[in-house]
């Protein structure tokens, strides 16, 4: 259980920082995206895809 609210969590921030980035800079977004998803490997949680 704790794992999973750990991976909800972790979904809800990326969520809300790809939001707040997109609106502001497509290009921080990417930037974003490409340092997330080493992370996003490692929790074998899939957010992007």
């Amino acid at each position: 259980v704790l794992g999973t609210v750990e991976v909800e969590v972790e979904v809800v921030v990326v969520v809300v920082v790809e939001v707040e980035v997109e609106v502001t800079s497509p290009t921080l977004l990417i930037s974003l995206f490409v340092k997330l998803l080493p992370l996003d490997g490692v929790l074998g949680v899939t957010v992007f895809t």
